[in-house]
């Protein structure tokens, strides 16, 4: 009877510390990486970061020549970042890791397809800002 009550409580105190451990590995901070986005057209546009197409971050009215910065969290959802000019969807771009670099600068720029009559803007790789001396 005692050497059952021992192996019992042997697979008990097994059985927690297993959870433990699995619950710790969660526990880490979530990878991030950061963009840095310049509106390099002549007309102002709203900008957005989505997740699960839901808006984690409004950037609002983004002026010509004005830089936004956007952190996103690394997570199985894709970070899409969406344009809309005069109310309209013009520009989204899934933001992946694998193509987008972390700290990287990028344009947006105007497209046209085919016989579309309206423009669409999508990001290309830009240049970092340089500074100046004085």
């Amino acid at each position: 009877m005692r050497s059952s009550k021992k192996i019992i409580s042997m697979i008990l105190i097994a059985v927690v510390a297993i959870g433990l451990c699995v619950s710790l590995v969660g526990c880490k901070e979530p990878e991030t990486v950061t963009y840095h986005i310049t509106n390099t057209t002549d007309m102002a546009m709203i900008m957005k970061l989505l997740k699960d197409i839901k808006v984690v971050e409004d950037y609002g009215k983004v002026e010509p020549g004005e830089t936004i910065t956007i952190t996103c969290t690394l997570t199985k959802e894709d970070n899409v970042w969406k344009a809309l000019v005069a109310a309209a969807v013009r520009g989204r771009e899934v933001l992946d890791p694998a193509v987008y670099t972390d700290g990287g600068y990028y344009d947006v720029v105007p497209y046209q397809t085919g016989s579309s009559s309206s423009l669409n803007y999508k990001l290309v790789p830009g240049v970092a800002p340089t500074s100046v001396a004085d």
